[in-house]
């Protein structure tokens, strides 16, 4: 059976991006503003974040068993971005490395409260305070998920263009190959057997 979330107050639009075991769900919605809201609903109901300190919109990209989430702030002009952890109604701010610049998008969180993501140009992982570069194969590389274990899934774009989809396990980090007569992958979400899902692609995008 397919559920409405339903919006905010005032609002006609949500989108859910992430759930917890607990059925806890993360997003957006957007109520009398037209911008995006930061939102979890907790046992059907909606609930807004508010908008991460110094940012007007944002998105609530993933939530753990804690009720912990992983929030990304947007300004719109320059379009910009800005991790956080939101937690019991307070933001911490995951910073970023120098020199700085911006552009960091907090992508998902585990039990432990560990956030990975992407601060331009580095996949990061976020804990107790810390933000570490996970490393690239080469180019851009972002961090899409992470499993209890401390495995990370994401992707690098070396300077050719192509996508490498990798899975990162104890500093070291590994390339998916591309499934015969594809050039590029990605990788999006690994469980605690460290089996992970993405995509492989040439023109049309079919899964592994």
């Amino acid at each position: 059976e397919l559920v409405d979330l339903g919006a905010l107050e005032g609002g006609s639009r949500s989108y859910a991006l992430g759930i917890a075991e607990d059925g806890t769900i993360s997003g957006w919605a957007n109520g009398t503003y037209i911008g995006k809201n930061p939102v979890l609903w907790v046992d059907g109901v909606i609930q807004d974040l508010g908008s991460p300190p110094g940012w007007g919109t944002g998105e609530s990209r993933a939530v753990n068993d804690l009720g912990q989430a992983a929030v990304t702030g947007e300004s719109g002009s320059p379009q910009d971005y800005h991790g956080f952890l939101w937690d019991e109604g307070t933001y911490t701010d995951l910073g970023e490395f120098p020199p700085g610049g911006g552009y960091v998008m907090a992508n998902d969180i585990d039990n432990q409260g560990r956030v990975v993501g992407t601060c331009a140009p580095k996949a990061f992982i976020w804990e107790a305070g810390e933000m570490s570069d996970l490393g690239t194969l080469g180019g851009w590389a972002e961090a899409h998920g992470i499993n209890e274990i401390g495995q990370v899934v994401g992707h690098c774009r070396p300077a050719t263009g192509e996508q490498l989809g990798f899975l990162w396990d104890d500093g070291v980090m590994t390339g998916f190959a591309p499934l015969p007569g594809h050039d590029n992958t990605q990788a999006f979400g690994v469980n605690d057997l460290g089996d992970a899902v993405g995509s492989s692609w040439y023109s049309l995008p079919p899964y592994f």
